[in-house]
């Protein structure tokens, strides 16, 4: 009984996203007890839902991340060629700044929240 596995997770049958940049995942880690050369001590982390295309940011504060969030969505938008349409971060602070709010409600993308510290 001991050694007996966990069953493993029903795959999905339905696919809920088609195309790149429909959903994209966001999340901040740090601060890191080392910092890099330039004195940065975030890390910025996007990814692609369906391609996987990761792009990490090294930020330097934490009043950093609106600005750098809405220049490389812009970058990455640009790259695929195509829209973001949902973009999903942690229920965090960092991400809950009226700038950020404001952007999204401009070009129309969801926003939505995951539950925080949570890694599955």
């Amino acid at each position: 009984m001991g050694k007996l596995k966990r069953a493993s997770h029903r795959t999905k049958s339905n696919v809920s996203c088609t195309r790149p940049l429909y959903m994209l995942h966001v999340d901040l880690c740090g601060p890191i007890s080392i910092q890099s050369l330039g004195g940065k001590k975030y890390i910025l982390v996007f990814i692609d839902e369906i391609s996987r295309y990761t792009r990490v940011e090294f930020v330097r504060k934490k009043s950093d991340v609106p600005q750098i969030l809405i220049i490389l969505m812009r970058k990455i938008q640009v790259l695929y060629d195509s829209k973001v349409q949902k973009l999903r971060s942690v229920n965090d602070t960092e991400f809950k700044i009226s700038t950020i709010d404001a952007y999204l409600a401009k070009e129309g993308i969801s926003q939505n929240f995951s539950v925080a510290r949570t890694p599955q």
